[in-house]
């Protein structure tokens, strides 16, 4: 198979923790991330799962898993002290679960601790009665989402003229269905992507969205989320027009995280030396 020539400085590896135990964070672990090659580390969150989901339609999800997610705020601002190039995620904040004046001075306080290193996933949620816990109706969350962004956007904008450091972060959208690449030409700068669940040719559709709003596709990124881990499927997407990898890492205990790291980290080498 002949791949599409990328520079492999254009390629960007990173992971998100899937089963991050926040007692595991520590400067040594954020430090063999960076040190491994990795792009940027991204963590999940959600706020609570409520005991009755009924009228959820996604079933097969383990609350106990996404109840133990951590705050990735915090978590994140402890990683921008210990690294110095790392870049830093969220896969994703859930805008229907956040106030969006705090959480903006949220991610500018972290904007300015990290040197302008964090890169903001968002997305609406799937679990409903999580959602209107807080206040947020389910069939009305991507208009509560899109509201939000640009809620935070005015406050950084202000923010601008008081923290000469602060830059606004990427905003990345985290979902998949067809109306994602609609809504990623209109208000954010890359699209999170699952290409097993997107139906349809995504990179297509983006540039056919992008074209509709007047916006250039060379202007959005996208990163793919839970990408391949064996170097032929990589090498695939490649050619596809995919840069950006982002692997999904679940070990369960540090022993179990730090071999997945590294086995990772062996497998970005291997484009890096390119």
């Amino acid at each position: 198979m002949v791949v599409r020539q990328v520079n492999s400085g254009d390629l960007t590896f990173s992971v998100c923790l899937t089963n991050f135990d926040p007692y595991l964070s520590s400067g040594l672990l954020y430090k063999t991330i960076e040190k491994l090659g990795f792009y940027a580390l991204f963590l999940p969150e959600n706020s609570h799962v409520p005991v009755d989901r009924s009228k959820t339609l996604k079933k097969d999800v383990d609350p106990e898993r996404i109840r133990g997610f951590c705050d990735p705020y915090p978590v994140l601002s402890s990683c921008a002290a210990a690294t110095k190039r790392l870049m830093l995620g969220t896969s994703v904040t859930l805008l229907t679960q956040r106030d969006a004046h705090f959480l903006a001075r949220s991610v500018s306080s972290l904007q300015v601790l990290s040197n302008n290193r964090f890169i903001l996933g968002i997305a609406g949620g799937f679990i409903r009665e999580a959602m209107e816990n807080h206040g947020s109706e389910f069939n009305a969350r991507w208009d509560i989402v899109k509201s939000r962004v640009l809620q935070m956007k005015g406050d950084w904008r202000e923010a601008n003229s008081c923290l000469s450091r602060f830059q606004m972060p990427p905003i990345f959208i985290g979902s998949n269905s067809s109306k994602v690449p609609l809504r990623v030409a209109e208000y954010a700068d890359g699209w999170m992507l699952r290409k097993q669940i997107y139906k349809g040719d995504a990179l297509s559709d983006l540039r056919v969205a992008c074209q509709r709003r007047g916006r250039p596709y060379s202007s959005v990124k996208v990163i793919l989320m839970g990408a391949p881990q064996e170097r032929s499927e990589i090498e695939q997407e490649i050619f596809y027009g995919i840069n950006n990898f982002l692997f999904f890492s679940s070990g369960e205990d540090k022993s179990a995280l730090e071999d997945e790291l590294y086995k990772l980290g062996e497998l970005i080498s291997n484009f890096k030396s390119n």
